[in-house]
């Protein structure tokens, strides 16, 4: 084998490699979309449960750091749901969230 054929080679074989870790994180996203995507289609990552006989639950301000480094907008890519309810259907609830995205 001369060098044009062996550069080839690797070259071949490192596309083949990152192609095939393309591959896995692709099925890696589509087996996480249907394992835990709700009726809406939003991934459901932590759920939390607060139970309280209060007029209100207080916590503190939360900070979402998505990072700036990258070439797009991340906002145009991923939506944050937050939802709540009561136990009884006739009392209104509010939520407020001061949040803001990194």
């Amino acid at each position: 084998m001369n060098a044009g054929r062996i550069v080839l080679l690797i070259v071949g074989i490192i596309i083949v490699v990152v192609a095939i870790g393309l591959m896995v994180a692709g099925g890696g996203v589509l087996w996480a979309n249907g394992a835990s995507a709700d009726d809406e289609g939003y991934l459901t990552l932590k759920t939390i449960r607060i139970d309280r006989n209060s007029y209100a639950v207080v916590s503190e301000p939360t900070d979402i750091e998505i990072g700036s480094w990258w070439v797009w907008d991340w906002s145009d890519l991923a939506t944050i749901k937050i939802e709540g309810s009561n136990g009884n259907s006739s009392k209104n609830i509010f939520i407020g969230s001061p949040m803001k995205v990194i």
